[in-house]
């Protein structure tokens, strides 16, 4: 685990009026599958989604379906795991409120031997204790 991802978790999960008995579940299911992203493990993202999940990228006022199954986004995410290997991700910020969990996640890759990073916000939908839509908002340097 990420010095950072932990730092934040730490932080979640004893901010006031939270328990350290209790994080949040949606929460945890989120972070879980981001933890599963980083280490390029789809069978266990599978674990935190919707069959019907949505995927969808934002641009100014453009919706763009990334994937509409849970099939669609693992085939996917397999390819881009191998044509990205380097590829992984941290978690900068969360916040929850109700059904949807926050997160602005910065991404990291290797391309032609420099590191590269970005980060993004997206929101995550639970529904059912699983994952059911994600928006992801543009990437900033």
């Amino acid at each position: 685990m990420s010095r950072v991802f932990s730092a934040v978790l730490l932080s979640l999960l004893l901010a006031p009026g939270a328990s350290a008995q209790e994080p949040d579940p949606s929460l945890q299911l989120v972070l879980k599958m981001i933890k599963a992203f980083t280490a390029q493990d789809p069978e266990t993202m599978s674990a935190t989604l919707a069959d019907d999940i949505g995927w969808y990228a934002i641009l100014g006022d453009t919706l763009t379906v990334q994937a509409e199954s849970k099939e669609a986004l693992l085939t996917g995410l397999r390819s881009y795991f191998e044509s990205t290997p380097s590829a992984h991700s941290e978690v900068e910020e969360s916040f929850v409120s109700g059904k949807y969990v926050v997160i602005r996640e910065r991404g990291y890759w290797h391309e032609d031997g420099v590191q590269r990073s970005q980060s993004s916000l997206a929101v995550y939908e639970v529904r059912n204790g699983l994952i059911a839509r994600v928006w992801y908002f543009p990437a900033e340097e």
